[in-house]
């Protein structure tokens, strides 16, 4: 019982140990991809916002730029995935 328990708990602590080391990459990929948006030209926006130019558009909140593109890094489509679309709800129901 002992030898199983002792088992468990090194398997525990390798998962650990990969959730850590995947954390510190993406906490690195986030770090890149917050500097590369905040080297980016940009101009007040309306209100608060700041607006940022990335590739033939102007592009509002630094969070989600960089969430996108880290998301984009991170993401790799496999033949079988399916995508499904639909048209958002608009309007007063």
């Amino acid at each position: 019982m002992s030898a199983m328990s002792s088992c468990r708990q090194s398997v525990a602590e390798q998962d650990a140990d990969a959730g850590d080391a995947q954390a510190e990459a993406n906490l690195q990929l986030y770090n890149h991809f917050t500097n590369l948006v905040s080297s980016l030209p940009s101009s007040n926006g309306l209100g608060y916002s700041q607006l940022f130019l990335h590739g033939q558009g102007w592009h509002a909140y630094q969070g989600v730029m960089v969430g996108a593109m880290v998301a984009g890094a991170c993401f790799s489509v496999r033949p079988t995935d399916i995508m499904v679309a639909t048209l958002p709800k608009s309007g007063t129901t």
